[in-house]
């Protein structure tokens, strides 16, 4: 044999051998996805089913509110009624001055039932945002607070971007609050005495979901008979249950650094309404509820808000920017004013 058919020959093996190590590598890849597939579909389930419960026990509990076992207020001794046939001198009546008595506000108490179990299996809980639609249910998740640390480089106030209530990894996420917005604790009728009065603003995120799971059926508000049909957003915290009404929604982006608002323009093209995440001055406020109320997209007529009023500010990601163009840091974002 030649030297010449001996280099085609080993030409041959070479090309055999590297043809194995590519279909072996080719099929370690592929069963890497279908493991990872798995664990994902395992984990997704497992993160179901956790919810279920969740919803389960929020269904059963036949009360929503703040605890009905509370301490009631200072009790006052019954005034004796006088006998009319007794005869008094009319120069010296006898008056009998009117008690007045100040209520005590209840303790301040989690929530009996679901909110408490909740919060006993994970205490980064704030709150249960729920919503129905047409299509079942939209919005039924807890919502999750936690805050940076200056000593740590993570975003912490992120923590649940993509995680589950239960902080294992989870693609989409749960519902998360801003660290700058405050949930409040106690009750409303009792002005929040020995608690903490709720910021003016919540702003709360998620992910903009293709199965329409999180926010992913944020974006129907935009349309008028949608928004008109689904108004109203129930909230529990730790404390209280409260109703809020949907108010505007619109689509924006995020801004450049060296995009500035401009306070005195009621219809700011460059209006950040995700940098309003706490309580505002009233100057804030009426900018920010000029500009809630002018980037509107769904026709819903004008609420007359004040300032002082408390506001829920749902925030999603977006395919397209407000002017229907695409853009990957696209937003849609839902204003609802707090009625109940």
């Amino acid at each position: 044999m030649s030297g010449k058919d001996n280099m085609s020959g080993n030409k041959k093996n070479n090309n055999k051998m590297i043809g194995y190590i590519g279909l072996t590598v080719a099929c370690l890849a592929v069963l890497t996805l279908i493991l990872f597939g798995v664990i994902h579909l395992v984990r997704n389930h497992q993160h179901e089913d956790e919810l279920r419960k969740i919803r389960e026990a929020r269904e059963q509990q036949t009360e929503i509110g703040p605890l009905a076992n509370v301490t009631k207020g200072p009790q006052t001794t019954p005034t004796p009624v006088s006998d009319p046939n007794e005869k008094k001198d009319p120069a010296t009546p006898t008056l009998t001055p009117t008690p007045t008595v100040t209520p005590t506000p209840r303790p301040i108490a989690i929530q009996s039932g679901f909110m408490m179990d909740l919060y006993e299996y994970n205490s980064d809980v704030v709150g249960y945002l729920f919503m129905r639609n047409t299509y079942g249910v939209e919005i039924d998740y807890p919502v999750m607070q936690t805050f940076d640390d200056p000593n740590t480089p993570e975003n912490e106030m992120e923590y649940y971007i993509n995680r589950g209530v239960d902080k294992a990894p989870l693609k989409r996420g749960s519902l998360f609050m801003d660290q700058n917005s405050i949930s409040g604790v106690g009750y409303k009728e009792d002005n929040y005495v020995g608690g903490e009065e709720p910021s003016d603003i919540l702003l709360i995120y998620g992910h903009n979901m293709a199965d329409g799971t999180m926010f992913g059926y944020l974006y129907k508000f935009l349309e008028t008979e949608y928004a008109k049909e689904h108004l109203y957003i129930d909230y529990d915290t730790l404390f209280e249950h409260r109703v809020y009404k949907v108010i505007s929604c619109f689509r924006s982006h995020v801004f450049t650094s060296a995009d500035h608002m401009d306070y005195s323009n009621y219809d700011d093209p460059k209006f950040k309404y995700y940098a309003f995440k706490g309580n505002m001055t009233e100057e804030e406020f009426v900018y920010w509820y000029a500009n809630v109320m002018s980037h509107n997209e769904n026709g819903l007529p004008e609420f007359n808000a004040s300032y002082g009023d408390e506001f829920m500010v749902l925030s999603t990601c977006s395919p397209t920017d407000e002017t229907g163009r695409k853009n990957e840091n696209g937003r849609v974002c839902l204003v609802a004013v707090r009625v109940e």
